[in-house]
């Protein structure tokens, strides 16, 4: 178990080094990669990952440029603790980068 979560972690923290946040807002997030440009692999394990959460209600990934486009209703995902804290670390990367 711990193994698990240690794996996840790691997945999260480098998903994070790896990402610009291109735009924010409530409910929506859309995101670039290099991780995801070109890569079927990665668009094909991200998919399968974000399929596992009800709380996402709809995403797009385009390999080709990179891009990921999320559609959530805040409140139901804010009451997963790990997408909860994944939009927080999101929001300050973006307003981060903003500056």
């Amino acid at each position: 178990m711990w193994d698990f979560i240690r794996r996840q972690a790691d997945i999260r923290s480098i998903f994070l080094s790896q990402v610009k946040v291109l735009s924010m807002i409530p409910g929506r997030i859309r995101c670039f990669s290099p991780l995801l440009r070109g890569s079927p692999d990665n668009v094909a394990a991200l998919e399968s990952c974000l399929r596992g959460f009800p709380e996402i209600r709809e995403f797009s990934v385009n390999p080709r440029l990179g891009s990921m486009l999320l559609i959530y209703d805040p409140e139901e995902l804010r009451k997963n603790v790990f997408l909860r804290e994944l939009e927080s670390e999101l929001h300050r990367k973006y307003i981060r980068d903003a500056k």
